[in-house]
């Protein structure tokens, strides 16, 4: 019983994932991809800022994080991790 109470709960949560609103569609343009570039090179920075939020995450995209330099002149772009769930 302890089983099916567990399998419901993530049943349930699973399903409240797909159906939850995607937050992009009021911030980003519904169409082709150039639509979606003059977006993106004309949004000012909070927007973009606000997309990267959303999509940079462990479970879309990835999170980027750097890591501590060795030494102090250790470029960030050799430091740069990408975390996926």
């Amino acid at each position: 019983m302890e089983e099916l109470e567990t399998d419901a709960a993530a049943l349930e949560a699973r399903l409240s994932r797909l159906t939850a609103p995607d937050p992009l569609t009021g911030i980003l343009p519904s169409g082709s991809g150039t639509a979606l570039i003059k977006w993106w090179t004309s949004a000012d920075v909070q927007r973009q800022g606000a997309v990267a939020a959303l999509l940079l995450t462990p479970e879309l995209l990835g999170q980027v994080r750097i890591t501590p330099s060795q030494g102090w002149r250790d470029p960030v772009t050799e430091r740069i991790k990408w975390v996926t769930a």
